[in-house]
């Protein structure tokens, strides 16, 4: 669900950084137009807003509260 969404912000004219474990999907990504980025810290560096596509609650859960 993330990959389209953030796909759906870039040719709305947004730029978009991103991170994904899975390298498949960060390359799909990146050929997209995103900006590809090593770590979830990392992608809301400078951010004027923060989205998150997570599969459940305690990926969520580790996300913010680590």
């Amino acid at each position: 669900m993330g990959l389209p969404m953030a796909l759906n912000l870039i040719q709305a004219g947004h730029q978009v950084q991103g991170f994904d474990l899975a390298q498949t999907q960060l390359e799909a990504f990146k050929a997209g137009g995103g900006i590809p980025v090593q770590s979830a810290s990392e992608a809301d560096k400078d951010a004027d807003a923060i989205i998150s596509m997570l599969p459940a609650s305690r990926h969520v859960e580790a996300l913010y509260f680590g």
